[in-house]
């Protein structure tokens, strides 16, 4: 093979490449998928279990129903909201991305909120998704500590 010719088929060669560079690199990239199938980055719940379960759930589920009802706002992506009741002071928090519509938001709290009953009588955790997060807590009413 001739200098002509190898030059030929390296610059050929390197005009190839050039081209499938060019094609690989043209197609989109995006940095999410479009599916909205929310992943559990993490899931915490406590050791600790409740002294009065019963009623611990009672107000967890009060609690949860006020932050489900302030996130059907629109313009609401952050909620709190706390539930003394037998001297058991339940609060949590939720959190929703921005870029989610309002039932998207609400999908995802449902999932947050149904992945916490597997926490049981844990007294406190919290649960975190792609698109939203839940923390919740329990603390004993100090003035009842206290009058004991």
């Amino acid at each position: 093979m001739g200098k002509k010719a190898q030059s030929l088929w390296i610059s050929s060669r390197i005009s190839g490449m050039i081209v499938v560079v060019f094609i690989i690199t043209a197609t989109q990239v995006t940095s999410q998928s479009g599916d909205k199938n929310n992943t559990l980055l993490r899931k915490y719940c406590r050791i600790y279990q409740s002294a009065n379960g019963e009623s611990y759930l009672s107000n967890l589920n009060t609690t949860f129903s006020s932050l489900r009802r302030q996130l059907f706002d629109p313009q609401a992506y952050y909620a709190f909201a706390r539930n003394t009741n037998n001297g058991e002071f339940v609060y949590a928090f939720a959190l929703c991305r921005e870029y989610l519509s309002t039932s998207q938001c609400l999908a995802c709290f449902d999932l947050a909120v149904n992945e916490t009953k597997s926490c049981g009588f844990a007294d406190g955790g919290n649960v975190i998704y792609d698109d939203c997060s839940i923390s919740f807590d329990l603390h004993f009413d100090i003035i009842t500590f206290f009058d004991i």
